[in-house]
C-alpha cells in the first residue's frame, strides 16, 4: 500500500513517514497543501494522511477536491484528516 502523508511540521512528517515505512507502507510526505494535491491526483495513492491546516490550499479543500475529482475516477479516495495541537 502506497501512503501519501502531507504535513507542514518537517519534524512530525518525518516522523510520521518513518513509522509508515517501518510498518511495511510506501510512504512519501509533503509539506504543503498544493504539492499534496497534485501528488494526490496522480492516482498512485491508497491513502492520504493530511493535516488540516498547511501553506497553501488546506487539507480540508484537498479532500473536498479530491472526493469532487473521485466520482470521475475507478480509484476511491480513502483519506484520513489529522489535527494536532502543541
Amino acid at each position: 500500500m502506497r501512503v501519501l502523508a502531507v504535513e507542514d511540521d518537517r519534524r512530525l512528517l518525518a516522523t510520521i513517514v518513518n513509522i509508515l515505512r517501518e510498518e511495511g507502507y510506501e510512504a512519501d510526505g509533503v509539506e504543503t497543501g498544493d504539492d499534496g494535491l497534485y501528488l494526490a491526483q496522480q492516482g498512485i495513492y491508497d491513502l492520504l494522511v493530511v493535516d488540516i491546516m498547511l501553506p497553501g490550499m488546506s487539507g480540508l479543500d484537498i479532500v473536498r477536491t479530491l472526493r469532487a475529482e473521485g466520482a470521475a475516477t475507478e480509484r476511491p479516495n480513502r483519506t484520513g484528516m489529522c489535527a494536532t495541537t502543541v
